[in-house]
């Protein structure tokens, strides 16, 4: 338990490139569920200090929708950020950490991705091939 915090705090990166699949997966849901929960909140709280901030909402359903959609960037639809400064620097954060969230996922793929963990399987040494110059061409040839 001490030694996979340490690694967590540590090399956070690493840990994530080389944890399981499912791991990931499981980490990836529980982290995007969180930031739209917690965004949710921060909005729904929003429209109940002042209703004028935002348009087509109608409580904690449309907060949550109003979430997705900024973090997902697809648009808003029906409900749309109002005339507030505070709602226009809560959208504004929300979709900086949202693409700060993406980027780190993103890297983590592209990581496992072009990781050379597995490459030592896919080269193989052969005690007949050799690879040699013959007539200005590298040939090969079995010996």
């Amino acid at each position: 338990n001490i030694m996979f915090s340490h690694v967590i705090r540590r090399d956070f990166f690493n840990a994530a490139v080389n944890a399981s699949l499912g791991a990931i997966m499981a980490a990836l849901v529980v982290v995007y569920n969180l930031m739209l929960g917690t965004w949710t909140l921060i909005y729904y709280a929003n429209w109940r200090y002042d209703e004028f901030c935002f348009e087509g909402f109608n409580g904690v359903l449309s907060a949550l929708l109003f979430a997705i959609e900024t973090q997902q960037t697809i648009g808003f639809g029906s409900r749309a950020p109002g005339d507030c400064w505070m709602t226009a620097f809560l959208v504004g954060t929300h979709s900086l950490l949202a693409v700060v969230l993406n980027s780190i996922i993103l890297g983590i793929a592209f990581a496992r991705i072009a990781h050379p963990k597995n490459r030592g399987r896919t080269v193989l040494i052969s005690d007949c091939a050799v690879i040699a110059r013959r007539n200005g061409m590298l040939k090969l040839s079995c010996v």
